[in-house]
């Protein structure tokens, strides 16, 4: 069961997952992936689902946002070259027959050198802004069961 969440802060994003992998056996690893690009920007990923298609379409966001002419990379255009990384990945999912509930989602921070930060929830060809927070993966409840509780300002404790 895989959980990440991303919320506004006052002084910026936080991302969170958990670490587990589950297949033939159980490993741990991280599902939260940064990318630098020298002091142009930065964009932060998390991810759910199947960790092969999610880590490269990650990459082939790298690779399309590194692209993009030094002064260029705005909040836009990096949300656009994420978004077509992720739709073609989400096709080529598709298109091998993969199981539904393991497509990737991601959850992404970008923040530029000018000082703009946006936090964005990203599956198949679809990038909103994310408002607040926003929660994916199979193991949605547990994260939007806390959410709310965040939303009232409330914690049920024993």
């Amino acid at each position: 069961m895989t959980i990440a969440a991303g919320f506004r802060c006052i002084d910026g994003i936080l991302l969170c997952t958990d670490s587990q992998f589950t297949a033939a056996d159980k490993t741990f690893r991280e599902k939260i992936i940064t990318v630098d690009f020298s002091r142009q920007s930065m964009v932060t990923f998390a991810f759910s689902g199947d960790e092969d298609y999610a880590k490269s379409a990650i990459e082939d966001a790298r690779e399309a946002v590194a692209e993009i002419p030094e002064g260029e990379q705005t909040v836009s255009t990096i949300r656009k070259k994420i978004m077509k990384a992720v739709s073609d990945m989400s096709k080529a999912y598709s298109g091998h027959g993969g199981e539904q509930s393991q497509k990737p989602e991601f959850i992404v921070a970008v923040s530029t050198r000018r000082g703009h930060t946006e936090l964005f929830s990203c599956r198949e060809s679809a990038m909103p802004p994310v408002p607040l927070y926003t929660c994916i993966g199979s193991g949605i409840i547990l994260p939007i069961t806390s959410t709310r509780l965040l939303d009232t300002g409330g914690w049920l404790l024993p």
